[in-house]
């Protein structure tokens, strides 16, 4: 089976959570500990993310990284980059 994360930074760099390394360390534990999980079960998991989000998430041992962009430039709506993903994404 083939998990996936989605991620935009936009959200992120504006505060829009909480301040940058409150919200930075939330994200890398989170996404980290999932990726732990789904490989300890044998799964592969794939990112979606835009460039520095990809690079803010680049130590967090991925199967596959694709770099794509948010259709929206309005940050307020940070599940935005997941309709990207669906459009570049196999449903395999």
């Amino acid at each position: 089976m083939i998990f996936v994360h989605s991620f935009t930074a936009k959200p992120l760099l504006k505060a829009k959570f909480n301040t940058l390394n409150i919200s930075l360390a939330i994200t890398l534990v989170d996404y980290a500990y999932s990726v732990e999980c789904i490989h300890k079960f044998g799964h592969t998991i794939e990112l979606y993310a835009d460039k520095i989000g990809a690079d803010l998430l680049s130590c967090i041992p991925y199967d596959k990284v694709h770099i794509v962009e948010a259709p929206t430039k309005n940050y307020h709506f940070a599940a935005s980059i997941k309709f990207s993903a669906l459009q570049q994404m196999s449903l395999d």
